[in-house]
């Protein structure tokens, strides 16, 4: 990609920020994953909703470098 030519490059899709944007985007573009009934819309819903949580819990816990920088070792 680094060798392309810049209006190659342009012509690329950004990939989601974040966990919950990927999710979003997966329901969304969901019609290669239940084209021949390799998943069903159902089992989509699951897993994003799935998705969406995990990241909503772990935002709300500290990273490591968050405890070392304001609680110390």
């Amino acid at each position: 990609v680094s060798s392309w030519k810049p209006e190659e490059r342009m012509k690329l899709k950004n990939l989601p920020e974040t966990l919950t944007k990927a999710a979003y985007a997966m329901r969304e573009d969901r019609e290669f994953l239940v084209a021949d009934g390799i998943f069903t819309d159902e089992v989509i819903q699951y897993y994003t909703e799935a998705l969406i949580l995990d990241e909503q819990q772990l935002l709300g816990r500290p990273t490591p470098y968050e405890i070392e920088k304001y609680i110390g070792k």
